[in-house]
């Protein structure tokens, strides 16, 4: 499928910018069926984030005692070389590069990558693009040795990593995973399962869990019942599994955007006819810190404004 046509030209680029859910799996039932039966890491996790297991948050809740007694194995945590009982599938056999985009992300990388690690249906290759990061993400990202790959680049934005890490990517299909954020554990193997059971998917997406750090409890609290606490239909990046050859025919991020860029690329996709699909599950863990933008309403309203403009823009270019 051709449909280039819809990336945007670099004078529409200036012109424009001046500077079906499925019925949702409980997430109590999800997390008590899934979360504690694979990985450490969340055991871990949640132990070193106790207002995340005490909170009224269903999706937490409880977490901590569930895992207390766990015993890692090796074998298990192995990531890359951990087996897939159904290699022998043609879909499972596709190879998964994983694209971690990360900036002055050195609290919550390791941890992101731990998830990635925890998957059991392991990608072949991780790729960590630094977008020019001044703290210790480089230390953090070494630390796991040949595990991952590791390139730096000058800050050019979210898009402009995506872009670097989709030149390295040598899987057939591809993940993405932000640096503070988490994936389920089972991810990767459901959403590689969609793809069996549609051979014609391009994109699947599953559902997003928000949580907020300890030291955002009191904005958790204010919002009290707001639909954030619930889960969400992940219309991002880290929340989604596509083929690569999906980025030839939509084409690449536009590194013009430096918010809402996944809006801008999902709605070219869109227009573009891509088959896509919503999964119920719950795949994504989002969290919400001082220092990331998806807390800053007016950054992703104006970046929203972006992104009808930008559409209007193509439509009309149709014509």
């Amino acid at each position: 499928m051709e449909c280039k046509a819809f990336r945007r030209g670099p004078s529409s680029r200036q012109s424009y910018s001046k500077r079906r859910t499925d019925k949702l799996r409980s997430p109590d039932a999800q997390t008590e069926q899934t979360i504690c039966s694979f990985r450490p890491i969340y055991s871990r996790y949640f132990r070193k984030h106790p207002v995340l297991a005490s909170s009224g948050d269903a999706t937490f809740n409880g977490q901590v005692s569930s895992c207390q007694n766990w015993q890692e194995d090796p074998q298990k945590t192995s990531g890359l070389n951990q087996t897939d009982p159904a290699l022998n599938d043609p879909v499972s056999a596709l190879h998964i590069s994983c694209i971690v985009p990360v900036y002055n992300g050195e609290s919550f990388l390791a941890e992101a990558l731990e998830s990635v690690f925890a998957q059991t249906h392991p990608p072949m290759e991780i790729i960590v693009i630094d977008d020019g990061s001044t703290d210790g993400t480089r230390a953090v990202a070494a630390s796991f040795g040949d595990r991952v790959r590791y390139e730096y680049q000058q800050n050019a934005g979210p898009a402009s990593a995506r872009n670097a890490g989709l030149d390295l990517a040598r899987g057939e299909l591809v993940a993405f995973l932000d640096a503070d954020d988490l994936w389920h554990p089972e991810k990767l193997a459901l959403q590689v399962a969609r793809f069996r059971e549609r051979p014609d998917l391009q994109i699947v997406l599953g559902h997003v869990q928000n949580f907020w750090v300890p030291e955002l409890r009191h904005e958790e609290d204010r919002i009290g019942d707001h639909k954030l606490k619930r889960p969400l239909p992940g219309y991002v990046f880290q929340a989604m599994l596509a083929r690569a050859s999906v980025f030839d025919s939509v084409g690449r991020l536009d590194p013009a955007f430096r918010v809402s860029e996944d809006s801008d690329w999902f709605s070219r996709a869109s227009a573009c006819g891509v088959a896509m699909e919503m999964m119920p599950e719950i795949v994504v863990y989002r969290r919400f810190h001082s220092a990331n933008i998806s807390r800053d309403q007016g950054a992703l309203r104006g970046g929203l404004l972006d992104v009808v403009h930008a559409a209007l823009l193509r439509s009309r270019a149709k014509r």
